[in-house]
């Protein structure tokens, strides 16, 4: 092989892998979306639980009344 051709053909593999790692930075920018997406769900779902959580503790704590009867029941 001439110098010329080996110099075309390092060229040639530097654009393609040029062409990968534009590839895989797209890539990245959307997993890094999902990530985000994600991370924010978490953070709502977390909040959401939270509040199930306290609910819970109230009703637990509240006193235990019997049923109320009705005049028809008495």
């Amino acid at each position: 092989m001439s110098t010329f051709a080996n110099v075309f053909m390092a060229l040639k593999q530097v654009i393609l892998l040029q062409d990968r790692v534009e590839r895989m930075e797209g890539r990245l920018d959307a997993m890094n979306d999902d990530i985000d997406g994600l991370a924010g769900m978490m953070r709502d779902l977390d909040k959401r639980l939270y509040a199930i959580e306290r609910i819970m503790e109230f009703s637990a704590r509240a006193p235990r009344q019997p049923p109320q009867l009705g005049i028809e029941d008495q």
